[in-house]
């Protein structure tokens, strides 16, 4: 098997009008917004490294290792491009960054991107496993 050599970027284009979605840890399933009303409510699991909210173009969570790793430009987070700025702070392929993409008629047509990075390369301790 050949290992891609960057972190890998899944993108997701929801239907204009839908509400943004549950994401949930793809790793060990938590979900991070309990409170879909309060997206600065993010219940981060080991694994989140950042979520990016499009909207407010912030951060709304970064890991201790992710803020070691990354500094980025915290108001231009463009995907492809951080995708490639990702690589170069040293991640591969153990951080996937889902790409969702979603829109609405709040003040007008307007979309927005949110970026979730889950690291994989966390270690699962032996109480995780056992849930």
């Amino acid at each position: 098997m050949k290992a891609a050599k960057k972190p890998q970027l899944a993108s997701v284009e929801q239907l204009f009008g839908m509400e943004p979605p549950q994401v949930h840890c793809s790793i060990c399933g938590k979900t991070l917004f309990p409170d879909m009303e309060n997206i600065e409510g993010v219940e981060a699991c080991e694994h989140l490294a950042f979520v990016f909210y499009g909207i407010a173009g912030e951060y709304g969570h970064k890991s201790s290792a992710f803020e070691a790793k990354f500094q980025p430009v915290e108001d231009d987070f463009d995907s492809s491009e951080s995708v490639t700025a990702l690589a170069q702070a040293g991640y591969k392929n153990e951080l996937l960054v889902l790409e969702i993409t979603y829109g609405g008629m709040g003040h007008g047509p307007s979309c927005y991107t949110d970026l979730y990075g889950f690291d994989f390369s966390i270690e699962r301790t032996s109480d995780q496993e056992d849930q």
